[in-house]
């Protein structure tokens, strides 16, 4: 099983690695506006001075490929005063993301996992350290779904479980195992591309039945073959008798 499981990384998660740590979007941006800022030289911007903007703004130049902007708008909207506990979660996790496109984080690190955690966790107060109640605070599913990913990359003991529990907060506090992943910072994964993963992420943990389960919603969803990471986790997963 371990052979297999390894032939397995070789196959899905050095594809999905591709997928997501792609860099590009190099250059510097100088920006001005809104609590943030960028580094000397380049381009000189002028952001939205609101944290909606800023994280809109961030979202077009993911679009682009431009991730150097794009954490500038980010860390901009997480260092917005105005900005609600839920936007500074979005901006933490957006200027993440940028940063493993950049290539300044590992997709595995622990680094990576451990800022995660942290945007996830709802009693952190480096976010919410105004509210008294945690089930008034809100994590994006874009954290839950990078978090999931981090894990089954980083592969430490423990690890697979872990990413299976990230990536059900997809399908809410009970799991709705047929849940809509719409990313709202710009991930380049989508929803076909979400039970994929988990679908990945069962078969690591060994539940081939809820791997089975979630690979079948993911090609239901993909029926046109639109998106090349479902068929390749397909392909792999086939590969290792599911």
């Amino acid at each position: 099983m371990k052979r297999n499981i390894a032939w397995l990384s070789i196959i899905a998660l050095t594809y999905l690695m591709t997928v997501l740590t792609g860099c590009g979007g190099g250059g510097s941006t100088t920006a001005s506006g809104g609590g943030g800022g960028g580094g000397g030289g380049g381009t000189t911007v002028t952001l939205p001075t609101d944290p909606a903007g800023q994280i809109s703004y961030s979202v077009d130049k993911l679009k682009d490929a431009n991730y150097a902007s794009a954490k500038t708008g980010f860390d901009a909207a997480k260092n917005n005063s105005n900005s609600t506990d839920y936007q500074k979660r979005e901006a933490a996790t957006g200027s993440l993301y940028c940063d493993v496109k950049l290539g300044n984080l590992d997709l595995g690190s622990d680094s990576l996992v451990n800022s995660l955690l942290q945007i996830t966790n709802k009693n952190s107060t480096t976010f919410a350290p105004e509210y008294a109640v945690t089930a008034e605070v809100r994590i994006p599913l874009d954290a839950h779904l990078l978090l999931g990913i981090a894990y089954m990359v980083r592969n430490k003991s423990g690890d697979n479980d872990k990413a299976v529990s990230s990536l059900q907060q997809l399908g809410g506090s009970t799991f709705n195992a047929n849940f809509t992943f719409n990313t709202e910072i710009g991930l380049s994964v989508t929803n076909p591309e979400a039970h994929a993963l988990l679908s990945m992420a069962f078969f690591y943990a060994g539940n081939k039945d809820s791997s089975s389960s979630q690979l079948a919603i993911a090609k239901t969803l993909d029926a046109d073959g639109q998106y090349l990471m479902v068929s390749e986790i397909s392909n792999a997963l086939a590969i290792m008798g599911l």
